[in-house]
Parts: structure tokens; C-alpha cells; sequence
């Protein structure tokens, strides 16, 4: 029952995760999409103009948004992790709904000018919460952080 109204909650971000879906489907961007419970896992197709768009010119590997994940990782054992990393940013548009990504933002904001020693990414408590459900490691090291703490463009 909880899932539900999660779901219901999330529906608006659902939806523009759906369009998107469509069109990715539409112009070839789409391996397969599986479905694990409440969420669909969409499989990228590495040859189309979304993927190098949205994920290798920003190093992305994952995005959950809504109840839809798009993955491009072939790892299968880092793909898991991945996957389970990004329900748990859709279980959060769950509890969120459509002030998720407006939270989310405005933590990485706060971060980035209010606690300069940490990363607005990597520190985000969003991210954080994420890496937990997913077993990844909590801290992750200044040496691996990207030269710009910024990491929206």
C-alpha cells in the first residue's frame, strides 16, 4: 500500500520520465527495458545520441527518476549496485513526489556555498542515503572529486 501512494506521489515525475521513455524508444536509444517491481530499468543503447549526450560526456552511468532508471553500464556486478543506487533515488521521488528534484537541488546548493569542504554531489544527503541502499562507499575521497565542485555543468 505504501508503494502505491509512493507511486501515485511520484506520478507527475513518472510521466516526463514516460515521454522521455517514448522518445528514446522511438529513435533506437533503447537496449530493453525490464521491469522490477514499481520501477521500469531501462538498458541504453551505447551507439545512440542520448547516451553520449546524457551519459558519457557527463560520466553518468545511471539516472532514476519517477519510477524509470536508464542504465549504460555493462558490469553486471557495478550495474546491480547502480540499479539499486538509483530505486532508491525513485523510492525517494516516492516519498518526495515533485518536490524531489527541487530538494535535492537546493541541498546541493546549500553544500556547495554554505559547507565548502565537502562536495555538493558526493555529500548530498540524498546521495548519501542512495549509497547506503546500494552498499557503495560512503566517503568518497577528495582525490577522486572532479576539479569543480559543481557538477551541473
Amino acid at each position: 500500500m505504501k508503494d502505491f501512494f509512493g507511486f501515485l506521489n511520484a506520478l507527475p515525475l513518472s510521466i516526463l520520465m514516460w515521454v522521455l521513455l517514448l522518445l528514446l524508444y522511438a529513435t533506437g536509444n533503447v537496449d530493453k527495458v525490464t521491469r522490477s517491481g514499481w520501477f521500469f530499468i531501462v538498458d541504453m543503447k551505447e551507439a545512440g545520441w542520448f547516451f553520449r549526450v546524457f551519459f558519457k560526456q557527463r560520466n553518468f552511468l545511471c539516472l532514476g527518476f519517477g519510477n524509470v532508471v536508464l542504465v549504460n553500464d555493462t558490469d553486471f556486478s557495478r550495474k546491480s549496485r547502480l540499479i539499486d543506487h538509483e530505486i532508491c533515488h525513485c523510492r525517494q521521488c516516492f516519498l518526495w513526489g515533485i518536490l524531489f528534484p527541487f530538494l535535492y537541488f537546493l541541498e546541493s546548493v546549500r553544500i556547495y556555498f554554505f559547507d565548502t569542504d565537502v562536495h555538493p554531489y558526493y555529500d548530498n544527503i540524498f546521495e548519501i542515503r542512495a549509497r547506503v541502499a546500494a552498499g557503495q562507499p560512503l566517503v568518497i575521497p577528495k582525490s577522486m572529486w572532479k576539479v569543480d565542485r559543481w557538477f551541473f555543468f
